[in-house]
């Protein structure tokens, strides 16, 4: 078993990213489907036999499976010269030898390449530089859901979390760092012997730390003279915003080094985990973003944080507050809350905002439960924007105070949710776990109203 808690305490150690764009940045490129040698490959494969009918997603475990079942996984092998995946492919039968999970990730990515899907394969590593084992997946861009997901070809596996949404990597790093329980996809096995779900994350736990992408994901990427290479790095972690150039073997090879998760996932969805302070495997969870879930309707490329309340959001909270009850709240009874929230030992108030603008509000307090000796974290105000609704920004939010309850030691979360609400707020919670367990009785004194 890998030593998950030992691997997870360094990511949370280096949780954020500088998000400082990078003078070296240019746009990825993904290789047409029109050019010959991606057509002569999925004509020689049958690849569209392979992958078969239905959805994207569907279609691409087909071709994970494929690859799994196809290529032998050989960590201690060389890899094969040029990296192609019919050349591998004739490699491997001839020699009767496997490959590392590199060459597996490589042909795989070459697979969805030819069909026209944005693809790469990207190098997972820990956190030292001079290490002995890294691991290699394949990412793809699912259209339908309008996110990137990673597939491992070596393992035949995926992962999701505890909603059943399939992750992309950066999704599953922001998992890790804020405890939220993953599951492995059903059938995992290494060339046939069953694997452990509980191994495989624990294993890539410590593979999540950073991540190298070549700028150029083709058909045989990594056989040309010319390589360059973008390697993600955290916060405080060096080198970032520095190229290094080395000749390797009969390739030169350019480094460029980057803290900027929005420009490596290349518009997928990022999630920002920041946190203000770390003691030891411990989260000051004022700080802290969650990944929002991105197969609903309507996601777009968008990188959230979510960061208490202050004073100059008072104006944009009193438009989400006047949305939430339908009148007009002024800027200034807004400032007065903010300023009570800032106070209070049980009370605080949160924003979720983009790079632009204020998106949703949170209210959360602890709530001291006498008949049990139990307490309870209470979500006393959710709000997103109207026009931001339906993108996964309320799941976001109720993510996040459910951690902060955690955090404080509470056995559970609670809400109070208006009649008026039914219809769509009421599935929304009951979707999310969240039961129906009495009424709220509530009397007004005289002038009150």
């Amino acid at each position: 078993m890998e030593r998950r808690d030992d691997y997870i305490y360094f990511l949370r150690l280096f949780a954020g990213y500088e998000y400082t764009p990078s003078p070296h940045a240019v746009p990825f490129e993904y290789q047409s489907a029109e050019a010959p040698e991606l057509r002569r490959l999925r004509q020689e494969l049958h690849v569209d036999e392979i992958s078969g009918d239905g959805s994207q997603w569907d279609r691409l475990l087909r071709l994970n499976h494929w690859v799994h079942t196809t290529l032998r996984y050989d960590g201690s092998s060389m890899n094969p010269e040029p990296r192609e995946t019919l050349h591998i492919l004739t490699v491997c039968r001839t020699e009767e030898r496997g490959v590392n999970c590199r060459m597996l990730a490589t042909v795989l990515n070459e697979l969805c390449l030819s069909l026209g899907w944005k693809s790469r394969f990207v190098s997972c590593m820990p956190v030292g530089e001079d290490f002995m084992d890294n691991h290699v997946v394949t990412t793809v861009y699912i259209e339908e859901w309008k996110k990137w997901v990673f597939v491992d070809p070596t393992w035949d596996a995926y992962v999701e979390d505890s909603h059943g949404q399939v992750l992309s990597l950066e999704e599953l790093r922001a998992a890790y760092i804020t405890g939220q329980l993953l599951r492995v996809s059903d059938g995992i096995n290494l060339n046939g012997e069953p694997g452990s779900g509980e191994a495989y994350l624990a294993y890539m736990a410590k593979n999540v730390f950073r991540f190298a992408v070549n700028l150029r994901s083709e058909y045989g990427a990594e056989s040309k003279p010319e390589i360059t290479q973008y390697w993600l790095h955290p916060l405080a972690y060096r080198p970032t915003n520095e190229v290094r150039v080395k000749k390797v073997g009969k390739h030169l090879l350019r480094r460029v080094y980057v803290s900027d998760p929005v420009f490596f996932w290349d518009n997928g969805l990022v999630p920002v985990v920041t946190a203000k302070a770390v003691t030891g495997v411990r989260w000051d969870v004022a700080g802290i973003a969650f990944c929002a879930f991105s197969r609903f309707r309507g996601c777009t490329a968008v990188s959230l944080e979510i960061r208490p309340a202050r004073i100059e959001y008072a104006e944009a909270l009193s438009r989400l507050m006047g949305q939430l009850t339908g009148h007009e709240v002024s800027p200034q009874t807004m400032e007065e809350r903010i300023a009570f929230a800032l106070n209070s030992s049980v009370d605080s108030l949160y924003v979720c905002h983009n790079a632009h603008e204020v998106l949703g509000v949170l209210g959360f307090r602890i709530r001291e439960n006498l008949e049990e000796s139990s307490r309870y974290g209470e979500i006393s105000v959710i709000v997103v924007d109207k026009k931001a609704r339906r993108r996964g920004i309320g799941r976001f939010l109720m993510d996040f105070a459910e951690r902060l309850a955690m955090e404080e030691g509470c056995i559970g979360t609670w809400l109070v949710s208006g009649f008026g609400r039914k219809e769509e707020a009421h599935r929304f919670y009951q979707d999310l776990g969240y039961q129906i367990t009495g009424y709220r009785f509530v009397k007004k004194f005289g002038g009150n109203d």
